[in-house]
């Protein structure tokens, strides 16, 4: 029985050592990811570009619908992520923490904008704000990325899934008007 007692306390011991380099790099192994790279995907930047995606596709399509709600997302997200910043989470390296991390009170403040738009014109306005941000915190993050999209009619750049062309600045009226500059 000595002897069983003896093993298991060893292999706990072996074990806790085994694991104490991990958790002093906040659960990095050396050799693993720089410290600050993608940890977790850039789900911050995901999960903002997930809510942008969809005002930009109702702005294509001339609607408010669920505009501000998507807004106030983004800015929550933002806001949350400025306070508590994480380079891992935000998807960038180590040497962009500093660029995103600024960057992130004017996603908040355009997305805050946005939220209380009444109308088309305005919306567009304000999200023509939130995509200069958009566009400039997309350009440092690791992996994979949204296409970048240019209207040369409005001299606006914005952030769209796929390289069918779907103009938020333009509506309907202008859908198709602009080319992919970013991949």
């Amino acid at each position: 029985m000595k002897n069983i007692l003896s093993a298991i306390l060893a292999f706990g011991l072996v074990a806790v050592l085994a694991v104490a380099p991990a958790a002093a790099h906040g659960g990095e192994k050396h050799g693993s990811m720089k410290h600050g790279a993608m940890k977790h995907g850039g789900a911050a930047f995901h999960s903002l570009h997930k809510n942008y995606e969809q005002i930009r596709a109702s702005l294509a399509d001339d609607s408010l619908d669920g505009v501000a709600k998507a807004a106030r997302s983004i800015a929550n997200r933002a806001g949350r992520l400025a306070t508590a910043f994480d380079a891992a989470d935000a998807g960038v390296s180590a040497g962009d923490a500093a660029a995103t991390k600024a960057l992130l009170p004017k996603i908040k403040d355009a997305a805050k904008t946005l939220s209380t738009a009444s109308d088309l014109e305005a919306a567009r306005a304000a999200f023509g704000d939130l995509s200069a941000s958009m566009v400039t915190y997309r350009d440092m993050i690791q992996g994979k990325k949204p296409v970048v999209a240019f209207c040369p009619m409005v001299e606006k750049k914005w952030l769209q899934t796929g390289e069918d062309i779907g103009n938020p600045f333009g509506g309907k009226k202008m859908a198709r008007c602009g080319e992919i500059v970013s991949k």
